[in-house]
């Protein structure tokens, strides 16, 4: 996963100018503050932090049983059909693709070219195609659950793009165990916004000059999370004892926050292996094909960022 060391290299700064950012400190200057954020941004947009973890369980399943593994390139007919004719002219067995938009037209060259496929984070079936992804739906359950059980009733959840599939089960999630806690989800309360910490900040900001009677938010990833937490900090609301906070993904800064965040642990070395080793078993024709997806469950990782509702 992304670490505070390597965003310091990108950055050209030391790991304590890191910390300092990310927990708001007011003796950092603005010009050092923007070069950490957009060094933990840049690294938030090209891998979502933890696929870079993800790639490298591939890599390590896929040497192991026997596969190279090659990394995307661009051919010269940029063509949907192009992609996949490039692909068969190296003599590629399968294609894994992380995390692709619905509406990218490879998708759909390669399962018409049934090429044994496997796609992580977005849920594409075909005749040679499968996907691996993690069980958003009850992660956001536990979250909520968790919440609850601290006596939070009044919840407010910042969704990441409405377009988003992954975005929307988190959604799912929290709204189902609201529902079965008697509890109707406030719409007001549900923000939408970018994945990264800029986006998450602007709408926590706009909903806390809204509105303060919720003692709980969750955030769809700890990156949008770190965002909410400057938006607290600016309103003069601490982390958990005015607002309790908890997001999704696991990263390694949620661990460096002050508090550290309460947050929905993703199995990255499932997801990557579990994706190499169906593919192969579509590859060479073993078990079910294309085999069914792979639900991977999430772990509640509880840290110092939630507590008991404030009393009334």
């Amino acid at each position: 996963m992304v670490t505070s060391e390597q965003v310091a290299r990108r950055a050209g700064v030391s790991q304590a100018t890191v910390s300092r950012v990310i927990n708001g400190s007011k003796y950092i200057s603005a010009e050092m503050r923007e070069r950490v954020l957009a060094a933990i941004n840049n690294f938030g947009h090209t891998s979502k932090y933890f696929y870079l973890d993800v790639l490298k369980y591939i890599e390590e399943e896929a040497v192991s049983s026997g596969y190279d593994l090659l990394m995307p390139f661009r051919p010269r007919d940029k063509s949907p059909e192009g992609y996949v004719r490039s692909l068969q002219t190296r003599s590629v067995a399968g294609s894994i693709m992380l995390v692709p938009s619905p509406q990218d037209p490879r998708i759909q060259a390669l399962l018409r070219a049934e090429l044994p496929s496997v796609f992580i984070g977005s849920m594409i079936q075909g005749r040679a195609a499968t996907y691996v992804k993690s069980d958003y739906i009850d992660g956001a359950r536990q979250i909520t659950e968790h919440l609850l059980a601290l006596g939070h009733k009044r919840i407010a959840f910042l969704a990441g793009s409405e377009a988003s599939l992954s975005s929307m089960e988190r959604l799912l999630g929290c709204h189902q165990a609201l529902e079965q806690a008697g509890i109707a989800l406030d719409a007001h309360l549900l923000r939408h916004s970018g994945w990264d910490m800029e986006d998450a900040y602007k709408a926590a900001s706009q909903l806390l000059d809204e509105r303060h009677d919720f003692t709980a938010i969750i955030a769809a990833s700890d990156v949008m999370a770190i965002g909410v937490l400057r938006a607290l900090n600016e309103h003069g609301l601490h982390v958990p004892d005015d607002i309790s906070l908890a997001s999704f993904d696991g990263i390694d800064f949620g661990e460096y926050t002050i508090p550290p965040l309460t947050t929905m642990w993703q199995d990255r070395e499932a997801i990557g292996r579990g994706a190499v080793q169906l593919l192969i078993a579509m590859i060479e024709g073993t078990g079910q094909v294309p085999p069914p997806p792979l639900i991977v469950p999430t772990r509640l990782v509880v840290r110092k960022s939630t507590k008991f509702a404030p009393s009334e």
